[in-house]
């Protein structure tokens, strides 16, 4: 997701950098920018002051991701890693089918949520594109590779490709060390008692658990 910010006479208009910067890293910003002291343990995230100012346009080395599928369909835990150039992605559940109820579902008075996601599955029948869209999306191999800067739309899984097994290694481990970092059990980070733990404030797992 891109990153768009106004700051007149800050943010030089009509600039753009290939920083990567996370959502962890908006809090230690907006303290910095208004000359907040932050220390460096304080949070996961580090201040991108530096580059809205103009003076860099590097950040992190890596930006990562995660996905818990719960409440908006039935649980399908990702994560994910990038480096700026590919994209390395986990699905922790790859036997399950991805359904997300807004983009697919039927609301209780009848509604539909999306026409074109029926329209698709409608088509599905008669068009092999189409169906093969459908199953892309409910359908998910256990790891995903994209080389992002030549695909951007992450259409092209190259993880069984013996030219990105050094790359899909090297952005494996460094999402294994994320994950042990941030104390992220996985699979049992998207059940429904997770949730509800969340939802009343308590955490099931890591190192400020309750």
């Amino acid at each position: 997701t891109a990153l768009v910010a106004r700051w007149p006479g800050v943010v030089a208009a009509g600039k753009r950098t290939d920083a990567l910067v996370q959502y962890t890293d908006v809090l230690p910003t907006l303290m910095a920018a208004v000359g907040a002291d932050v220390a460096a343990d304080q949070f996961d995230g580090t201040s991108f002051l530096s580059v809205l100012q103009g003076e860099t346009d590097s950040h992190r080395e890596y930006a990562f991701g995660m996905h818990n599928n719960l409440p908006e369909g039935p649980a399908y835990p990702i994560r994910t890693v990038t480096d700026g150039t590919t994209r390395y992605i986990r699905n922790l559940t790859p036997d399950e089918i991805y359904i997300e109820k807004h983009l697919m579902g039927v609301s209780g008075n009848g509604r539909l949520n999306n026409l074109y996601w029926q329209t698709w599955v409608w088509d599905a029948t008669e068009s092999d594109h189409t169906y093969n869209l459908v199953r892309r999306y409910t359908r998910r191999p256990p790891e995903q590779l994209y080389v992002t800067e030549q695909d951007r739309y992450e259409l092209n899984n190259v993880v069984d490709d013996p030219n990105y097994q050094e790359i899909q290694s090297r952005l494996s481990g460094v999402l294994d060390d994320w994950m042990r970092s941030q104390g992220d059990p996985g699979i049992p980070q998207d059940t429904r008692e997770a949730l509800q733990a969340s939802r009343k404030g308590h955490h099931l797992y890591g190192p400020d658990k309750k």
